[in-house]
């Protein structure tokens, strides 16, 4: 997928890595093996192709069971923070004792999986958006940016109330 290890990923890991180039190629190839170990096109075909409902994230394997117990909004363009990027919600306020009596670690890190790529997903389908308004904009003589290759970025909000020791021991550990 040209969006998996095109330029719009590469700029990404090297904006991350703060345009350090040898740690942003690293962390590259540590994506692309981890991708490639994991069978991650593959849950992405599965998205893309909306296989299995799979572009609802309530349809994701275990999605209804991971998502009524630890409850997230995984991407959403319509609600914006005060610098303007998409916000991602996850609560972390669940028992995680009574989540893995109801679903493996397995299962529910497959859920994660899942939940990640759909975010990538999202969030090159809304950096092409803004590069076609960009190009709008330069038709009309109206663009204003100092640069192209815009990269939007996600603003997660991790709600952890009710985060506790059983979060961290026994069954809830990895």
């Amino acid at each position: 997928y040209p969006e998996v290890v095109g330029d719009g990923r590469l700029l990404r890991f090297l904006r991350g890595e703060g345009m350090d180039v040898k740690v942003a190629i690293d962390k590259f190839r540590e994506m692309l093996n981890w991708r490639r170990n994991e069978g991650i096109n593959k849950i992405r075909d599965r998205i893309v192709s909306d296989d299995g409902g799979c572009r609802d994230p309530m349809n994701f394997p275990n999605g209804k069971l991971c998502l009524s117990t630890a409850f997230q909004i995984l991407a959403d363009n319509n609600v914006k923070c005060k610098r303007n990027y998409p916000i991602s919600y996850e609560t972390y306020n669940f028992n995680p004792k009574m989540v893995f009596e109801n679903i493996s670690l397995e299962d529910y890190v497959e859920f994660l999986i899942y939940t990640l790529e759909y975010k990538a997903l999202a969030l090159h389908q809304m950096s092409v958006e803004c590069e076609r308004e960009n190009l709008k904009a330069i038709e009309a003589g109206t663009f204003e940016k100092d640069h192209w290759g815009h990269l939007e970025k996600l603003c997660i909000l991790r709600d952890v109330k009710g985060v506790g020791l059983s979060h961290l021991g026994g069954s809830a550990k990895a």
